[in-house]
Order: C-alpha cells, then structure tokens, then sequence
C-alpha cells in the first residue's frame, strides 16, 4: 500500500494521457477504456502505466495478468529477502569486486585506495582498460581509454576528479556474443534466489547495446530479449522505447535463436556466487561469456523489473510463475 500511494503521488499525469493515447491506438480501443483498465491494473496488480504499455497488459487476461511480475511485487520481493545492511557489497562496486573476485577473471584497481604508482603498473599490463565510478549506474560514466605509463600520475589525479576510482581490465567477449553488437560487451543479466541452503537461477535475459555505446544498459538505448534453460533467445528484442527487433538494427545478426555459449558454466557459477553474501538473497547478475568461459560484470542488489512483451507470451504466464517456486511471495 505504501508504494501504490507512492507511485500515485509521483504520476506524471501528462505522460500518462499521452501513453494511454498510443495504447488506445494500438489496442484499438476507447482511450477511456484503457485509463480505467491502466487505472484497476494499478491497484490490483501494482503495474504502472509505463509497464501497462511496455508488457502489452492490455493483450493479456486476468490469469496472466496474475503472474506477471510488476514493480511493486519486485519491491516487496527485495524488501523482504535483501538485508539493506548488506547493500554496500553492491552499491559500492569496489567492495563488489574485492568480495566478488573469484568470479570476475580479470584485472581491476580501486584507486580510492591505490596510489599512481599501482595505477603505472597496471598500465604497464593494460594499456587500454576500462574506468568508471565506483558508486555508477545504468552505465553512467563508463568510459574505454588508452594510456602509457608515462601517463599515470596526471591520469589517477584525473580520474579521481572525475570520480572514475575504478579502472579495470577490458573484457574481450566471445566471437559469438560479438555478433550482437561487436561494440559493446553484450551480456545476461542472470536472476538468482539464494534460499538459504543453495542458490536458484530465476530467469536470464539477453542484453544488446546499440550504435556506438560500449555498455548494453536498457536505460543507455539497449536491447533485451528472454532466454530460456539452454540460453537460447526466445522473443524478438525490445527497447525502453517499446521498439521491437527480430535482427539487431545494426549487426543484422538474428535475435530469435541465438543462442549464448558457456550458458550452463553461467548458471553454475551465479548459483555459486548467490552464496557468498546470504543476507541477499534476490541478485541480478550481469555476466558477459569470453572465449574462456564465463564472468560476472557486476551484481544488483535491486534487479530491475524484465517481463516478455504481453504479444509474445501466446497465453503462457509471466515470470512470476518461476519466481514462486522459490519464494514466498
């Protein structure tokens, strides 16, 4: 209740006609008919009028709307299995990545607590590598650069001003995974549930950056589609935009049956890492596949909400289907 009061304070009213406009269109139904459904879906499956247009709520009926996960069950979920004592392993990448290390296969340095003469070493292994803020998201200031040694006073003294206080080895993703958008590293982001004994995997989703980003993130332009247990793509891609692809605007690479190597290597080893930190128990893990195997990227402690558009489902279930076989929700 408190998040539905929540959410009706914050509605952009503005917005929200403009949205049921398009669904109407589409749906082929009186606007007044769409605001009053948009407006029931609200209160009684906790679905914004963002996620009403982005699922296709209106294509779906009352038992599969009942199993489609919204963002006020995704709230409750991480409000009732994540212990917020223990965001910090998550919100600060660089405690992540010194907890997480094992999973990661690649070199990393936290100049909060380097010094240029680290930063000159590891520029010496590296002379292209990535930086970005330690407290970042959505791919917000990720940036690829190159240097020499020579470089690394003036450049640690820059990045720390610019709060870049991680810089890390490239990853160099599998040829295959390449196909999608050589430009970016093209990644899953893998659910898991720890119960307590033994992880889960929940569900994965394929994520594709689009023109020249180097960073997949649906907030940055980037595609996603479901995988299923085999970590073949099930549906054509979609953006935050609610454009829908069958083949990767720029790649031309096909998205329905592609299908991501090392897939159970992935599985076993987010299994493995939900675990490590129990006291969060509902982890989304972004995990890129090399021609070595798989590696994590990074771990969300507040996974975002992903559902198959309502039009792809042929009258199966959401994914909270699979969510309540784990948790008690």
């Amino acid at each position: 209740m408190n998040y539905l009061l929540y959410c009706i304070r914050r509605i952009d009213f503005k917005n929200w006609m403009r949205v049921s406009k398009n669904v109407a269109k589409r749906a082929h139904k009186p606007r007044a008919l769409i605001l009053l459904d948009m407006a029931q879906c609200g209160l009684r499956y906790q679905i914004g009028y963002n996620d009403y247009d982005w699922d296709d709520f209106y294509m779906l009926n009352h038992k599969q709307r009942k199993t489609m996960l919204s963002r006020g069950i995704n709230n409750k979920i991480i409000a009732k299995y994540n212990n917020r004592e223990f965001y910090k392993y998550f919100d600060d990448k660089g405690l992540f990545y010194k907890t997480y290390d094992e999973f990661l296969h690649r070199d990393w340095l936290d100049l909060r607590y380097a010094d240029q003469e680290d930063l000159k070493k590891f520029i010496e292994k590296h002379s292209e590598f990535i930086v970005k803020p330690a407290d970042g998201h959505g791919g917000a200031d990720v940036e690829k650069l190159s240097a020499s040694p020579e470089d690394a006073n003036e450049l640690y003294k820059k990045l720390l001003d610019k709060g870049q206080n991680l810089v890390e080895e490239i990853i160099v993703q599998h040829k295959e995974m390449g196909r999608l958008h050589p430009e970016s590293v093209n990644t899953m982001r893998i659910f898991s549930f720890f119960d307590g004994e033994k992880g889960h995997i929940v569900q994965a989703v394929l994520k594709m950056g689009r023109h020249n980003a180097i960073t997949d993130n649906f907030s940055g332009g980037g595609l996603y589609t479901f995988l299923d247990n085999d970590g073949v793509a099930l549906y054509p891609a979609t953006n935050s935009d609610g454009e829908i692809y069958e083949v990767h605007p720029q790649s031309g690479t096909d998205i329905v049956g592609f299908k991501v190597p090392f897939i159970k290597e992935a599985f076993k080893m987010v299994v493995k890492a939900s675990a490590v930190t129990p006291e969060m128990k509902y982890i989304g893990w972004d995990v890129a596949v090399t021609e070595d195997g798989p590696v994590i990227v990074e771990g969300n402690n507040i996974p975002g909400v992903f559902e198959p558009r309502g039009r792809f489902l042929k009258g199966k279930p959401g994914c909270l289907v699979r969510y309540r076989k784990y948790m008690d929700i």
